[in-house]
């Protein structure tokens, strides 16, 4: 188990870990990314908002979610929405397998990282309010 940790670290520090995709016709490759980049990413899949009752409601509701899901994925690759139109070229599946593979490399430490500052920040309300009311 821990020689397995340290290879993905290690891998991480030089690079080495990476997962290529397929939009179109086209191969991109993502690396795991910057803090600035992963926000900006997360910026456009908060802004995803599929209410549909229906199979129906959902689809009519797909091209918005869709290109917010692209613009989170081109901030992913290059940092910007500069890819957004290029990797539309792509099938739904590839879109889908491009998503879930991003998210497989970013892993669940940007979202251990929120839950700890969010939990930071209830115990630092909580203390204020203590002493508030001495």
């Amino acid at each position: 188990m821990k020689n397995e940790a340290a290879k993905i670290v290690s891998e991480s520090l030089i690079g080495a870990s990476y997962v290529t995709i397929t939009m179109g016709s086209k191969a991109y490759t993502f690396y795991p990314p910057t803090i600035k980049r992963l926000c900006q990413a997360i910026r456009h899949f908060a802004a995803i908002d599929i209410q549909g009752e229906s199979i129906l409601d959902a689809l009519g509701e797909m091209p918005d979610a869709t290109e917010h899901i692209l613009k989170g994925l081109s901030c992913l690759l290059c940092g910007n929405e500069s890819l957004a139109e290029e990797l539309s070229e792509g099938s739904f599946v590839e879109m889908k397998i491009a998503l879930k593979e991003a998210i497989c490399l970013v892993g669940t430490d940007p979202f251990e990282c929120a839950a700890l500052a969010r939990s930071v920040a209830e115990v630092a309300a909580k203390m204020r309010e203590s002493e508030t009311k001495r």
